[in-house]
Formats: C-alpha cells, sequence, structure tokens
C-alpha cells in the first residue's frame, strides 16, 4: 500500500467520527507520524510504498485516535505561543485561546519593576514558560504549581527544554497553598500575578465533549457547576487578604456565576471581563 491508498483508507476510518473535524487533515498528520517526516513530505510522496512496521505502525495510531486520544499525544507534543511542549496523558493539552492570557500578563508587566507570577495548575508549564521566554524583565520570579507530580515532571522537562528552570521554581501543591508563605513575605514594592487556567467543566459538559474525554479528569472537572476550584481560589485570595492581579480562563457560560461569587467574597475587588479572539467571554481579571 503507498501513501497515497493509505491516506485514502485512513481518511475513511475517521469521517464518521463526531469529535474529528477534518479526517483528511488528521490522516495526512497520522501519516506523517507514521513516516516521521513533515506533512509536506507526506503529500509530495504518495507513491511510497508504506513498509510491514509503518503499516503497523498506522493501523495503531488509528486505532488510537478512534479511541478518543488527542493528535497531541500521538504525537507527544503541542504548539503553545511559538513553543513546542511536551504533553501526556498527565497534562491538559494547551489550547489556543490560553495564548491571550500571556499577552495579558505581558501587557501588565512595567520595565524594571519587580513582579511574582504564579502559574497555578500549570500543567504542561506552557503559561509560566511562555511568560519566562517572552519577558525581558529580569526583576521576575516565577513560580509554576500543580497538584499532580506527573504533570510538574512534564512542566519541569518543558522548561529544560526551552532554557527558563534558572527562572522558574516549581511547586507540588493544591491552589495557593504552596505559595502563602511566600506571598506573605512578599515586599511591598513587588508586585503579585496570578494565573489561574483551572478545571472548568462539569461532569455533564464533559460528556457532552467526546473529542477530551482521554485528557485527565482532574484537570478538567471542577464539581457540578465547574466553579469549585476557582469558587475555593477566591476564597483564599480573600482569607489571607491577597493583594494581586487575578487572571482567572473560564467558560462564556460561568460569566455570571462566577462574578456572583467573586464579588461575594471579594466586594472591594474590581472585575473585569475580556473576550477571547471569537468575541466571547474567556478571562476574568480580579484585581485585590
Amino acid at each position: 500500500m503507498d501513501i497515497k491508498k493509505a491516506l485514502v483508507k485512513t481518511q475513511k476510518k475517521l469521517k464518521d467520527i463526531n469529535f474529528i473535524k477534518n479526517p483528511r487533515l488528521e490522516a495526512e498528520f497520522l501519516l506523517s507520524l507514521t513516516f516521521k517526516k513533515e506533512r509536506t513530505y507526506i503529500l509530495s510522496h504518495q507513491e511510497e510504498i508504506l513498509n510491514t512496521e509503518q503499516t503497523k505502525s498506522l493501523e495503531l495510531l488509528i486505532d488510537q485516535r478512534l479511541d478518543g486520544q488527542p493528535l497531541a499525544y500521538l504525537s507527544g507534543h503541542k504548539e503553545f505561543y511559538g513553543l513546542e511542549f511536551a504533553v501526556n496523558k498527565h497534562t491538559l493539552v494547551p489550547r489556543p485561546e490560553t495564548e491571550l492570557m500571556v499577552d495579558l500578563v505581558l501587557k501588565l508587566i512595567k520595565p524594571n519593576s519587580k513582579y511574582l507570577i504564579l502559574d497555578i495548575g500549570t500543567g504542561s508549564g506552557a503559561i509560566s514558560i511562555s511568560l519566562a521566554k517572552q519577558t525581558k524583565n529580569k526583576n521576575i520570579n516565577f513560580i509554576a504549581s500543580d497538584i499532580s507530580k506527573h504533570a510538574l515532571s512534564t512542566a519541569k522537562k518543558n522548561a529544560i527544554k526551552h532554557k527558563v528552570t534558572s527562572k522558574i521554581l516549581f511547586k507540588l501543591g493544591n491552589l495557593l497553598q504552596p505559595h502563602l508563605t511566600t506571598i506573605k513575605k512578599l515586599p511591598e514594592s513587588t508586585g503579585l500575578i496570578i494565573c489561574a487556567n483551572l478545571p472548568y467543566l462539569t461532569p455533564k459538559g464533559l460528556e457532552n465533549s467526546p473529542g477530551i474525554q482521554k485528557e485527565p479528569k482532574q484537570a478538567l472537572l471542577a464539581g457540578n457547576d465547574g466553579l469549585e476550584l476557582y469558587r475555593e481560589l477566591v476564597v483564599y485570595i480573600a482569607k489571607h487578604n491577597i493583594s494581586a492581579t487575578t487572571f482567572l480562563e473560564i467558560d462564556p457560560s460561568q460569566t455570571n456565576k462566577l462574578k456572583q461569587v467573586i464579588n461575594n467574597d471579594l466586594p472591594e475587588s474590581n472585575i473585569n471581563i475580556i473576550k477571547d479572539l471569537s468575541k466571547r467571554n474567556r478571562f476574568i481579571r480580579i484585581t485585590t
């Protein structure tokens, strides 16, 4: 079987799966993984014959994709903010819309000012590593934390790959728990920025999203209303009287409920809703 026939066969197997939006493009991607070549090679060498090992490899990739494995898990990496990040079953696949959080933080940073930036629920480390690569301000310290030691291990490997290990401290722990001592000792001259891309799906929301069901549930689910962890985070900020600028990534449908949570626990805070490129509510900025 040559590449041309393999593409037709693969596309046919993928076309009736509801979470696969572009079977042809995915077929080309799976062939590129099979040959360990760029997609352009697959398109320009369609007469090339698959050997036995390649045929078995392609069949395995197809079966894994049909089982719901994300393409990023099959390739082992995902691009985010122009950088390539290792991802696996222990980390959420970084989403393009999350890149806007990096933009928001970069716009907030003033040259030569001092900051501590906390990346809560860091996963693959995409947010903190991207920020560390982009900012030229040497007066910024980064701490990235996650409740999963496996996710932290992946984030550390990504930090090594992108040569920012000297800039980022990684901590194991839930929400702000591993950071409270550091925050209390923070000089007044140092600004605190909190980035939180936490789980915000409900069980029903996950059920209705078959394309992400192979990603770690711990990184997706947050109680019956999807706000459990954000509610806990807001309580932390209020209880410990933390002065910070906090960015939360949200599901657009949660906007009003989360605003109510913030207003109840942080009535003196300023709240700004920020839309993504699709003009949907995607981030909440809290200034306390």
